[in-house]
């Protein structure tokens, strides 16, 4: 029976668990097994098996100060492990929030929007929807973004601060990056040029052989995720304020984002599609008056 490798995180462990089944070398020494860090809205967290943990080689520990990786039985004395930030990045999406209205149903798992957006709902609030929703939106999000620049610098802070005993580090990268490259679909859905860094610093910091050219994980990030995406599945626009007041080369005011399914919207239908659904949720929830009889 081969050693087990351990991989527990959010969903970014998920992808770097099918990761390794473009890694023969890896699937070929070890049993890979992901361990889910957070409750899935209909298959809940898989607990970690005593069993598998009993024949753990390596273990790919995604640092969570919320839901650390907890197991009170015994653990092989020489199993290797290598500790990793979640990647996530709040300053292009500066005014996302939960909204209540948005939950898991029938056709969408986590909700049509499952990232909320502060701005549109209070927007929605008002009643507005449509071109004079957009503009009232328009206005908050212009003095949402004079402070933008301040809101990095904490972000950088943030993300440094929860990397510090990490083995792995992402965040220089990812705030070095961010204005030439496109890092992120949404906030906790990094990209797969952002998946691919991660990948080639995990195996480095796993395997330091690989550092070798000739070696067969030497960057496999980049090989792996060539072509793969797979956390594109829903893109969350960003504001045109957001992205004039960073700068962003990649962005334009045109981008089309993926919206549930192979539909793509503009920013623009992006509001007007969650202001008119949010301002029709909000009718349904409407007491309705009784008829007053005379």
């Amino acid at each position: 029976m081969k050693p087990t490798f351990v991989i527990y995180g959010n969903c970014q462990g998920g992808v770097l668990e099918q990761a390794t089944k473009f890694m023969p070398t890896v699937r070929d020494t070890y049993d890979v097994v992901y361990v889910r860090s957070f409750v899935h809205p209909t298959e809940g967290r898989n607990a970690i098996d005593p069993a598998v943990m009993a024949r753990c080689a390596v273990l790919w520990n995604q640092l969570d100060e919320q839901v650390p990786f907890a197991f009170d039985g015994s653990m092989p004395s020489d199993m290797k492990t290598v500790t990793f930030p979640a990647l996530d990045l709040g300053v292009l999406w500066p005014f996302q929030t939960h909204d209540p209205l948005f939950g898991p149903d029938g056709e969408h798992e986590y909700g049509l929007f499952p990232y909320g957006d502060r701005l549109l709902i209070q927007v929605a609030e008002e009643g507005l929807s449509g071109e004079a929703g957009l503009a009232r939106a328009h206005e908050f999000a212009q003095r949402g973004a004079t402070d933008i620049d301040r809101r990095l610098d904490l972000e950088m802070l943030r993300l440094a601060r929860r990397e510090q005993k990490a083995h792995v580090r992402m965040a220089a990268f990812v705030i070095s990056t961010l204005k030439a490259e496109r890092l992120f679909w949404a906030y906790n859905h990094p990209t797969r040029r952002l998946l691919g860094e991660l990948l080639n610093r995990l195996t480095l910091a796993t395997w330091p052989q690989s550092r070798d050219h000739a070696h067969p994980l030497h960057r496999i990030g980049d090989r792996v995720f060539a072509q793969w995406d797979p956390l594109d599945g829903l893109h969350v626009p960003v504001a045109a304020s957001v992205a004039q007041a960073l700068r962003l080369a990649w962005w334009h005011e045109d981008m089309l984002y993926r919206f549930h399914g192979d539909r793509t919207l503009t920013a623009r239908e992006y509001a007007m599609l969650y202001l008119s659904e949010r301002v029709r949720r909000q009718c349904a929830l409407q007491p309705v008056s009784e008829p007053v009889i005379r």
